[in-house]
């Protein structure tokens, strides 16, 4: 899935192909799915996110990154405090599409 947003966002920020896609099993396919599927993300200062009901959700791809919402979501007090387990998936949801390798 790493490689899938890899692909996306090499597309956004040069408009061609990332050599992933050029060498997958069916490259014309790929590159078609690349294209249709990169109208819905967005790359904004070297981000990349995915536009969801008129909003820009940060696509998280490192178990560090992963680490920094799962810690921001759950201790901010500027979010709610120490809100549980339940309630910190649900503020995650709320903010962040993420992706965890």
């Amino acid at each position: 899935m790493e490689a899938f947003y890899t692909e996306v966002k090499h597309y956004l920020h040069l408009n061609t192909y990332h050599s992933l896609t050029t060498t997958a099993p069916n490259p014309e396919s790929r590159k078609a799915n690349i294209r249709r599927v990169s109208k819905t993300y967005l790359l904004k200062d070297e981000e990349l996110y995915y536009r969801h009901k008129n909003e820009a959700r940060l696509v998280v791809c490192s178990n560090e990154r992963a680490r920094d919402v799962l810690r921001e979501c759950h201790d901010n007090l500027g979010t709610g405090g120490h809100p549980g387990r339940r309630r910190t998936m649900e503020k995650i949801k709320d903010v962040k599409k993420w992706v965890i390798f």
